[in-house]
């Protein structure tokens, strides 16, 4: 069950992403609701396995400025995972709009799924 929704929630993700980006608290959201999760160690750690998986097809974090520009952040996606991760901690609540520490976005160089 868990495995069929990530993989689910993945692909429409990275379907979305060709045409938008893509906010983590809206990911952990969706996770929460459709697994039923009931802790943020939970929410959190289903969400990075998602951000994993969207990075193996394209999908990267960065920094959006909602005037349609983003600025992915350089490094590997092992440190892009830790940035989240820490950051997330560190803000030791549920993820915002207000407050969403990253967006996610189809790099230009990767246009394929």
């Amino acid at each position: 069950m868990i495995e069929e929704t990530i993989e689910r929630t993945v692909a429409e993700l990275r379907n979305e992403a060709d045409i938008d980006f893509i906010d983590l608290p809206f990911i952990a959201g969706s996770l929460r609701e459709d697994l039923d999760l009931k802790t943020q160690d939970e929410i959190r750690r289903h969400t990075l396995e998602v951000v994993r998986r969207l990075m193996d097809r394209g999908v990267y974090p960065g920094d959006y400025d909602h005037a349609i520009h983003m600025a992915f952040w350089p490094g590997e996606p092992s440190e892009h995972l830790r940035r989240i991760e820490a950051e997330w901690i560190a803000m030791g609540k549920p993820l915002t709009l207000s407050d969403p520490i990253c967006w996610l976005g189809l790099k230009p160089a990767c246009n394929t799924p």
